[in-house]
């Protein structure tokens, strides 16, 4: 398996290798280059500053020859762009069948796409063209030349084929038609995901589609680096926890790798949280709480990688999820009104975007610092399940960054005609 090779005439930028923090595509395909030969591998870690972790690549059942300080150029393609950066050889680990490469200073960055995408999650109903009936799918992401749809169905279903798609924004615009070509289809579960690239005729569809887009955009903060997965069991730079017998540790996962001959890769603990040096074979379980979600395995200590001062933990069984909330959250984006009390009455205070949504509560990003007595009132529109109105929210934890204002709070006193509409909401992103 391979990066795809995409001919696109875009700029190349220089970024930051700090810019990218947690955002490396772990378990990602990539592309390695040394020697003058080019090698399929995949990426397994990553410590801004430190070191990439990627598998030694394998021809005809042996591992390449490698040598101490040797060039390599990695090469990967994640989130619309292609990346790319030079870096020397740290040290090799044969029995993990490991590379450990410089961290990068610089990362060359070439876009993909003239617009990143934004993850949304917007009911959409689409007309494939020679195909009988109107599907229903969902948009899940979305930029002004494109969008990734979700569908249930495969049959009738191609490539190269032309589609209409009507729906309402978040922004409640409605959009009659826009037309797109399906760029490619592919499975994903039960589920089959459509890359759409829309028509440039359709100039007032694509105007009410770029004006949302950048509404999102001027709250979201600036990246260079690709975007991050909420969707993943892991991240980089996560807080795990360590159980040995009756002892508790918390560390930081570095990289990982599932399935066959798996394993987890974490700092050492700080001294004196486990009980002296463990010994390999050592059986511990690893847990960690993500989005919601407790995960946890077991796994045994297989060592110590020098050089880069990593523990090994192998892993055999499948990790498991346990939800840690009754109610389900949507990650997607909604414009949000802020309201403030003035002479007895709601008026606008600021905008903002919700970017997690829930039965009990949202979190939400604004330009504008929330009135002080620690309550914000908001409407959103929930699109097809309808508004909601002056819902009171208290403020339960808040931060500053870049003159953006972020708030997570809960709802109080939601009435039932509100609450009935959150749920048709939230059966609705059940399904997708």
């Amino acid at each position: 398996m391979s990066p795809p090779v995409v001919n696109v005439q875009h700029s190349v930028a220089n970024i930051s290798g700090a810019s990218f923090g947690s955002a490396f595509p772990i378990g990602e395909p990539v592309q390695l280059e040394f020697k003058e030969t080019k090698y399929n591998t995949f990426l397994r870690g990553a410590l801004a500053g430190k070191y990439v972790l990627v598998d030694i690549p394998v021809v005809g059942g042996k591992y390449a020859n490698t040598d101490y300080n040797m060039l390599f150029t990695l090469r990967f393609v994640t989130s619309g762009s292609a990346y790319g950066f030079t870096s020397y050889l740290m040290r090799s680990f044969p029995k993990q069948g490991l590379l450990a490469l410089e961290y990068p200073e610089s990362i060359k960055k070439l876009s993909l796409r003239s617009s990143d995408r934004i993850k949304m999650l917007i009911p959409v109903k689409i007309l494939i063209k020679d195909r009988e009936g109107t599907l229903e799918g969902a948009i899940l992401d979305l930029s002004p030349e494109g969008a990734l749809i979700a569908v249930n169905e495969t049959e009738g279903i191609a490539s190269g084929q032309r589609l209409k798609l009507s729906m309402v924004l978040p922004n409640e615009k409605l959009i009659k038609s826009i037309v797109g070509i399906i760029c490619n289809v592919k499975k994903s579960g039960a589920k089959t995901l459509l890359g759409v690239n829309f028509s440039e005729k359709d100039e007032a569809s694509l105007s009410m589609v770029a004006g949302f887009y950048n509404e999102c955009r001027s709250f979201l903060p600036d990246s260079e680096g690709p975007e991050y997965d909420e969707d993943r069991t892991f991240a980089l730079g996560q807080e795990i926890k360590l159980e040995y017998g009756k002892k508790k540790a918390t560390t930081f996962l570095r990289g990982w790798k599932t399935g066959e001959r798996g394993y987890i890769l974490s700092d050492p603990p700080p001294i004196g949280q486990l009980p002296g040096p463990l010994e390999p074979g050592a059986e511990l379980v690893v847990r960690s709480v993500r989005c919601g979600n407790l995960f946890g395995v077991e796994g045994r200590f297989a060592g110590v990688l020098e050089k880069v001062n990593l523990w090994v933990f192998g892993i055999q069984a499948d990790i498991l999820k346990f939800p840690l909330r009754s109610d389900i959250r949507s990650y997607c984006l909604i414009p949000v009104v802020i309201l403030s009390e003035s002479g007895g009455k709601l008026v606008e205070h600021g905008k903002g975007m919700i970017f997690n949504l829930s039965m009990g509560g949202a979190k939400l990003i604004t330009k504008s610092q929330a009135p002080a007595e620690g309550y914000l009132r908001i409407n959103f529109s929930l699109g097809f399940a309808g508004k909601v109105m002056g819902q009171k929210m208290k403020i339960v934890r808040s931060r500053v960054e870049n003159y953006k204002y972020e708030y997570a709070g809960a709802f109080v006193g939601m009435n039932r005609e509100e609450d009935n509409k959150l749920r048709q909401f939230f059966e609705f992103c059940k399904n997708w």
